[in-house]
């Protein structure tokens, strides 16, 4: 109830993974079976970097350790 009362300020900054998102959508729309790993792998890739991930947790998260 009063956690809608905080007011969350927008960012001036752009979503750079909702595009990707938007792209991925898409093309599965247009075709299901479209390979869309190489979006995929660059929204990881923004989300490791907005999390300030090491290379070590990295590989932790994608189960290579």
């Amino acid at each position: 109830m009063y956690v809608s009362q905080i007011p969350i300020a927008e960012s001036p900054i752009p979503n750079p993974i909702e595009p990707l998102v938007d792209r991925i959508l898409a093309a599965k729309r247009a075709d299901p079976s479209a390979d869309v790993s190489a979006w995929e792998r660059e929204i990881d890739a923004l989300v490791y970097q907005l999390y300030g991930l090491t290379a070590e947790e990295i590989a932790v998260v994608e189960g290579q350790v």
